[in-house]
């Protein structure tokens, strides 16, 4: 196994006490539909044994698509929750023990690289999931070369993005049912 040399997580309340690569054959209990790309990295959270796995993927996953469905459909009463950028969007999920709990995607648009879909899943709210799948895509990002990452924020979540380091600019707008703002950040490079 190789050991990172940066965090994957910043600033987000888990202390992480050990970063490793996994293999394909340990990924093998995530199911996963679409061809995996370079990142698989797992964080072991000092204290417990809890256990984090980020998976990127280059086209959306039967468990990104589940997610996204049970938090924006279900829950939320999106209608019109998977479009064409899914098939030209990494998507991340964050794996807890095996379990996928998160989701986010991302892709490029010039210099920016838009984050959306970004979702954790009910029983593993409060607990600083999102912030981790953000500073995933962010560090996606920065890989991709992007000055800033920008998002559209449902205005109800705006002050989590907020507390990220996200500012609002624009005005409000409509998605479906749901009042959204653009926010957007500067990528920092170190990440």
């Amino acid at each position: 196994m190789w050991t990172l040399g940066f965090p994957c997580v910043a600033n987000v309340g888990v202390t992480v006490s050990s970063f490793e690569l996994l293999s394909e054959k340990s990924l093998s209990p995530f199911r996963m539909s679409m061809p995996m790309e370079e990142r698989y990295t797992m964080c072991q959270s000092a204290g417990n044994e809890t256990h984090y796995c980020f998976v990127s993927t280059s086209g959306l996953s039967e468990d990104a698509a589940r997610i996204r469905r049970e938090v924006f459909m279900d829950e939320q009463g999106f209608e019109v929750e998977f479009d064409d950028l899914d098939m030209v969007s990494t998507h991340i999920v964050l794996y807890e023990n095996g379990v996928p709990v998160a989701v986010c995607r991302l892709y490029m648009d010039g210099g920016d690289c838009h984050i959306g879909r970004v979702a954790v899943v009910a029983d593993h709210r409060g607990r600083s999931l999102g912030r981790m799948v953000i500073a995933e895509a962010e560090r996606a990002a920065a890989d991709m070369g992007a000055s800033r990452t920008v998002l559209g924020a449902q205005v109800r979540a705006k002050g989590f993005y907020e507390s990220c380091g996200y500012n609002a600019y624009g005005d409000v707008y409509m998605d479906e049912h749901c009042p959204h703002v653009m926010m957007g950040k500067p990528v920092q490079r170190d990440l």
